[in-house]
């Protein structure tokens, strides 16, 4: 025997010790696998046996939750368990298919799980049972032995499941120590395939372990879920408690109707709370809760609703009136669904208390077409005004909105022009462009008001006046947006008539002056020779009749100087241009006091002033004149035999105040009110509007005298200061004289 032949015949044993190994160990191999399933096998029986009583116990719950409760929804719950429950039995019928005695305890299970479906089918019967009957504690006694009896030969499946466990681990401990042994013999008889058989040994114990750990966490796995499903049971048994608590208390009601053939169904107890009824005021009929109960006009529309339901499952869900006690209606919302089981068609569902909605829609209904009337309105009078609305919704975008008006007001129309902010600045003119912007910004940060006056160049008729006025609109759900919206209207013929106002004014005023000045000579000469023949007269004829005559005269001569002077001086305080100075009204106020303090002290009146402001941008001229003429006019329209108290007091205000006083009172956020009280004898509210007009008396000379031009003055002052002044009275209880002057002229 050559080499060759040696080699190749020791290849041949070799090969054949190896192939022989390799038999013995793969079939070692595949002998450990079947032990490692029968050991995997055991486990899965244990889990299902496991789960058989998780489900059990559940069953247990549902049924005392039903007998505790009545409520039908335990009885839906446990027609779902059952059905895990039976699957549960079939799969652990099979698995232990190939253990006689657990077979036969499978037989037992099977047999006390009938007893107990059994006693679940009674459940119904029972329903309408006292809890404190033989019946009902006989029930309790049956569902406990029960469920004992099941848990009892649970258990010792259990214990012979563990033996066999332990068995199949050690038969699977011992099969594995052969194979490696035979793989270390192997591995001695040939080296050169060591590696390939390593790797293959390698991936198996690797696969082994693979499958141990996915058997530890699903271990782990179940542990946790059985403590999920005791919390869940718990929780389960918390919130069942509460529901009927809060079903009681909440205007939500179940119903359920276990044969829709029949007429006969149920109500929650909160139904009949809610229509204020009782059990004995009405039996749960269907034909008596759709013709006692249900309003007559909604019956039909919801038994048709009901039968589309029942015949091709057609939505239920309608809303109806349920009469109360009292005989009112309420609107309900019923919500249901129905099932066939053994040929029995039931329905469940609820019946919602939504009268509050419904009043609710009926409301939003209301509102939305009486919005929509002021819309349509709003929209007729845009067309029949010279306003136009714009409105810069959303201030991070270029485009606005503009109404046809506004197009109307400059000449474009929206295809030659599109309504934007670029837009808006190419129509303002150059001059205008730095002080709107201003304003609009200051109104965005500020919340300043837009009332603004400017010009845009009109496609027809060039640059013309228009004002703006305008607000921004803050949204609470989207601070970060804000919207800036308002009113422009031309005010062209307005700045013209404006401007024709001022030079006639002007020319007015000038007539005035000169008339006035020209007229005081002849009156001096009349009132100085008067005075010579009065003093002639009485010196050489003291017995002439026509003296009188001459004292008329006199007097004439005097009312028309006092008339001229109170003229140039109304002339003096409209054509007055200088309102620089920051005025202290305490300093004036004690100017006035001394001027009038001859009159004050005849008069005996007291005067009190309380602590006044300073106002910006005035003339203390004028205001020393306006609170002279004011506390004269106290001391002149004083009671008989009262002693005259005249009180002065301000006070702050906003410009949603001042714009009650007077529409024009708009240009400032902040306004003084000063207000000038006495205690005479007061005027008829019905002549306000007489007072302050120039030559109105609501008194004749013979009883007071004056030209009738003093609170004229006082208006006029009060104007040229961007203020006004009303007054207050009833007569003989006294008078108000209420002046409003801007606190600081900065525009909203």
């Amino acid at each position: 025997m050559n080499q060759k032949q040696f080699t190749l015949f020791l290849f041949a044993v070799l090969f054949a010790v190896f192939s022989f190994l390799g038999f013995i160990l793969y079939t070692g191999i595949e002998e450990t696998g079947e032990k490692k399933e029968w050991e995997v096998h055991s486990i899965v029986v244990k889990e299902k046996i496991n789960e058989l009583r998780r489900l059990n116990y559940n069953l247990e719950t549902l049924n005392r939750g039903y007998l505790l409760t009545k409520d039908s929804v335990y009885v839906k719950d446990n027609q779902v368990i059952t059905a895990e429950i039976l699957h549960a039995i079939d799969t652990l019928d099979f698995l232990v298919s190939d253990n006689i005695s657990q077979i036969q305890r499978m037989s037992a299970v099977k047999t006390v799980f009938r007893n107990k479906f059994v006693f679940v089918d009674s459940l119904r019967a029972v329903i309408t049972f006292d809890r404190k009957t033989e019946i009902f504690d006989s029930l309790l006694m049956s569902s406990n032995n029960t469920s004992y009896e099941i848990e009892e030969i649970a258990k010792l499946m259990l214990i012979e499941e563990d033996a066999l466990l332990r068995l199949r681990e050690d038969a699977f401990d011992q099969e594995l120590y052969s194979s490696k042994s035979s793989l270390l013999g192997l591995a001695i008889g040939l080296l050169l395939i060591l590696v390939a058989v390593t790797v293959f040994l390698f991936r198996i114990f690797n696969q082994i372990n693979v499958a141990k750990k996915l058997l530890e966490e699903r271990n782990l796995i179940l542990e946790k879920t059985k403590r999920e499903l005791e919390l869940s049971n718990e929780s389960l048994r918390v919130l069942s408690s509460q529901f009927e608590s809060s079903l009681q208390r909440s205007k939500v009601a179940a119903f359920e109707w276990p044969d829709t053939h029949k007429d006969d169904f149920w109500l929650s107890d909160s139904m009949y709370q809610m229509l204020g009824i009782t059990k004995n005021d009405f039996k749960s009929n269907m034909v008596d809760f759709f013709t006692q109960l249900m309003h007559p006009e909604d019956a039909e529309r919801v038994q048709s609703n009901l039968e589309k339901h029942l015949i091709n499952g057609a939505t239920y869900n309608p809303e109806y009136r349920l009469k109360k006690k009292d005989g009112s209606y309420r609107y309900f919302r019923a919500l249901g669904s129905s099932i066939i089981e053994n040929k029995v068609q039931s329905m469940t569902g609820v019946i919602i208390d939504i009268n509050e909605e419904v009043e609710l829609r009926k409301t939003r209904d209301a509102m939305t077409s009486t919005l929509e009337e002021y819309a349509l309105r709003f929209d007729l009078v845009l067309k029949s005004s010279s306003y136009g609305v714009w409105d810069w919704y959303d201030i991070n975008q270029p485009f606005q909105w503009w109404s046809e008006t506004y197009y109307d007001l400059i000449g474009y129309s929206k295809d030659e022009m599109d309504s934007s902010i670029e837009s808006f600045q190419k129509l303002l003119h150059p001059e205008d462009v730095s002080f709107t912007q201003n304003v609009i910004q200051n109104n965005i940060e500020f919340g300043t008001k837009i009332n603004i006056e400017y010009r845009l160049n009109t496609k027809k008729h060039g640059y013309k006046w228009f004002r703006a006025v305008g607000n921004r609109i803050i949204d609470e759900k989207e601070p970060d947006r804000v919207r800036v919206i308002g009113v422009v209207s031309d005010i062209s013929k307005e700045k013209m008539f404006f401007e024709e106002l001022k030079r006639s004014n002007a020319d007015l005023q000038d007539f005035a002056y000169v008339a006035s000045h020209d007229l005081q000579e002849p009156l001096r000469k009349i009132q100085a020779f008067g005075d010579r023949l009065k003093t002639y007269v009485e010196k050489n004829f003291p017995d002439f009749e026509g003296l009188e005559y001459v004292d008329k005269m006199n007097y004439s001569a005097t009312r028309m100087r006092r008339l001229i002077d109170d003229l140039l001086n109304f002339s003096r305080v409209s054509s007055e241009s200088n309102f620089t100075e920051m005025v202290d009204l305490n300093e004036v106020l004690c100017d006035v006091k001394d001027l009038l303090s001859e009159s004050i002290k005849s008069n005996d009146a007291l005067v009190e002033i309380h602590q006044l402001p300073t106002i910006h941008e005035a003339n203390k001229g004028n205001l020393t004149q306006l609170f002279q003429n004011l506390i004269s006019n106290a001391l002149k329209f004083k009671k008989e035999n009262t002693k005259p108290i005249i009180e002065i007091v301000s006070s702050e205000i906003d410009v949603s105040e001042a714009i009650e006083i007077s529409p024009l009172l708009n240009r400032y956020e902040k306004y003084y009110r000063i207000e000038i009280k006495d205690n005479g004898i007061g005027f008829d509210e019905g002549y306000l509007s007489k007072i302050f007009t120039i030559f109105q008396r609501l008194h004749g000379r013979a009883e007071y005298e004056g030209t009738g031009i003093g609170l004229a003055v006082c208006q006029k002052i009060c104007e040229n200061h961007e203020g006004t002044i009303t007054a207050q009275s009833r007569e003989g209880e006294g008078a108000t004289f209420i002046v409003i002057l801007p606190m600081i002229k900065t525009q909203k």
